[in-house]
């Protein structure tokens, strides 16, 4: 079967492609989310993108990993700690990333669902009948939790909004917002729910009438959260019969405040990852002052991670010493959810080296145009690599296959671009003719004629 000039010409464009996909494609081999025994994750609001993680989970031991002094362990002076006979107290506390405020009549700050919003109330029948259950919920707005932008929470039965984006069985370990975080089972008891709302510029959850599973007898328990846009923490607390620090804590952690961490991944072998979970921040809030009636405050300080330029960052007047890595585009002080992007770019060696005025500004809004041209310029160079591909892939058969079409086009057009010089546009005659060497000597008869039969043709 006869191979012509133009099914090669079309292998040879296939193979190039092939080649030139290959070369362009990565494989990516993610960390995927985990959840286990402990609490298990329900997605009936939002479809979870979560699949079995393929690896180990463990936790590192913050206070080694970390080398850097921990401001929320501050002691509150005796003379300003609650007393019994006030009735209205304001303890501050800074804990480096947020201040948080006890108030002792803290009935301004709690958000009354049965009246404000009422039509907007979501009462969720799964979190209201089960135990140790969680459930993602979208944000109408994005929320800063020590300066990430969060666009989700998870709610679990445990009276504590989780903040983590990587789901596991061990919720309770770090990454949270807890009002009071405890063995809350919602399904001992018809009347209690859990319910919350959106108002577009905060989002409350609230645990009503729960009762611990392993202290039935205690009562139940009316609390609530409350995440406003501003990055402002509401922890209020309406009947609270039992004091938190009498809570067990045998089955589950019982605990106040709130808590962020940072991953360091490290690579097995294939697509096995063990991922450790270092805590680098918590705001350990006093669970004795819980009462009902009370509330906590948190208000958040600013943080390194949200300037996004190299001026802005280096020049920032903060509780934290910032440092900008030209190669992330990226200002922290090292200590926050991408540190091992911080690491891995050796941003830690870099910062303090680099000068501002020493690198173009790389901040995200001027770099969203340089992406533009870089797609442009990427799709050009395809196209081109096609282009001299199938000229090489044509040059190369015509150039092996003289009788073939491709062959005898290619001999044509080398003789059609040459030059006649022999001849000039003065006589008329066209310069750019074709000479063969065999067309410029006489040709000769095959048979010429004998002189004697021409003597006689004569006569």
């Amino acid at each position: 079967m006869a191979v012509t000039g133009s099914d090669s010409v079309r292998v040879v464009l296939v193979f190039c492609l092939l080649g030139v996909l290959f070369s362009l494609s990565e494989a990516h081999t993610g960390l995927q989310d985990k959840s286990g025994s402990a609490y298990s994750s329900v997605h009936e609001a939002k479809k979870t993108k979560y699949a079995e993680f393929p690896g180990i989970l463990n936790f590192g031991e913050s206070n080694e990993y970390l080398k850097r002094p921990r401001r929320d362990t501050i002691d509150v002076p005796a003379d300003d700690r609650p007393r019994a006979n006030e009735t209205f107290l304001n303890v501050d506390i800074n804990h480096q990333y947020y201040v948080s405020r006890f108030l002792s009549t803290g009935q301004d700050l709690w958000v009354d669902l049965d009246r404000s919003n009422r039509a907007n109330v979501i009462t969720h029948n799964t979190l209201s009948n089960r135990h140790l259950t969680a459930v993602t919920e979208d944000l109408s707005f994005n929320f800063p939790f020590y300066g990430h932008n969060l666009s989700s929470v998870v709610i679990a039965t445990g009276g504590f909004l989780y903040m983590g984006t990587f789901l596991h069985k061990w919720l309770t370990a770090t990454q949270y917002v807890a009002p009071l975080m405890g063995n809350f089972n919602p399904s001992i008891n018809d009347s209690a729910t859990i319910r919350y709302v959106d108002t577009g510029s905060s989002f409350t959850c609230e645990w009503n009438s729960v009762h611990l599973d392993d202290q039935v007898d205690v009562g139940s328990f009316t609390f609530q959260v409350t995440l406003n846009k501003d990055g402002k923490i509401i922890l209020a607390y309406k009947n609270i019969p039992l004091s938190p620090a009498g809570i067990k804590n045998k089955e589950h952690p019982v605990k106040v405040g709130l808590a962020d961490a940072f991953y360091v991944d490290e690579r097995l072998y294939g697509s096995y990852y063990r991922r450790t979970i270092y805590e680098y921040h918590d705001v350990s809030l006093n669970k004795s002052w819980v009462t009902s009636n009370t509330a906590f405050e948190l208000t958040p300080l600013p943080t390194c991670n949200q300037f996004q330029k190299c001026n802005t960052c280096v020049d920032a007047n903060i509780d934290f010493q910032c440092g900008w890595c030209h190669t992330i585009s990226r200002c922290s002080s090292g200590y926050d959810r991408h540190r091992q992007d911080w690491l891995n770019a050796g941003c830690n060696e870099r910062t303090g080296e680099l000068k501002c005025e020493n690198h173009a500004d790389t901040s995200p809004q001027k770099q969203s145009g340089a992406n533009t041209i870089g797609i442009g310029g990427i799709v050009a160079i395809i196209v081109l690599v096609l282009v001299l591909c199938a000229f090489a892939g044509f040059t190369i058969y015509a150039y092996m296959n003289p009788t073939s079409r491709s062959g005898l086009f290619l001999i044509s057009l080398r003789y059609c671009c040459r030059k006649d010089t022999s001849n000039t546009a003065a006589d008329g005659s066209d310069k750019y003719a074709v000479t063969m060497d065999q067309d410029q000597q006489p040709i000769e008869p095959a048979n010429p004629p004998h002189p004697q039969e021409a003597n006689i043709s004569h006569a």
